[in-house]
């Protein structure tokens, strides 16, 4: 069976505190680009630029694509399709929990679930929780494989 995470650009960029950060971030290479446009001497501003923007976009490319879209699940193994289009197949005994986090004030208005491993943590894309119920999926699942 499989449980799909829809993504969406303003839960997952745009409600995540990182997000913001990332979103803020732009202002360097935006800033070195109109220094650029202003002195037109400078190349050192617009290499400067290009280096910043290549730098955000591997970051904000590398931390959506690790996140899953796609779990599915059976009695015997559980597969988590990424964004980057990578596919991690984990024994149900490797998956130690999982878990529903909330993102927001008062419970939040979106969420995320997280599962977690001896070696590692696989969240899935930010969800609304008007459209899907993390809290309902983490359970489901932490009983379907036993997890306490």
């Amino acid at each position: 069976m499989d449980i799909i995470f829809p993504y969406s650009f303003s839960q997952n960029v745009l409600d995540s505190s990182l997000g913001m950060f990332r979103i803020f971030l732009w202002c360097v290479p935006v800033g070195l680009l109109i220094a650029w446009l202003k002195n037109r001497r400078s190349l050192l501003s617009l290499l400067s630029a290009l280096v910043c923007a290549a730098v955000l976009f591997q970051w904000e490319y590398q931390s959506l694509n690790n996140r899953f879209g796609v779990l599915s699940y059976r009695p015997d193994q559980l597969r988590l399709e990424q964004g980057n289009g990578n596919t991690v197949l984990l024994a149900p005994a490797d998956a130690s929990r999982f878990q529903s986090v909330s993102i927001g004030r008062n419970g939040g208005w979106s969420c995320f679930l997280l599962v977690r491993t001896q070696n590692a943590d696989y969240e899935s894309f930010i969800v609304s929780k008007d459209v899907h119920s993390c809290a309902d999926d983490a359970a489901m699942l932490n009983a379907f494989y036993g997890k306490h």
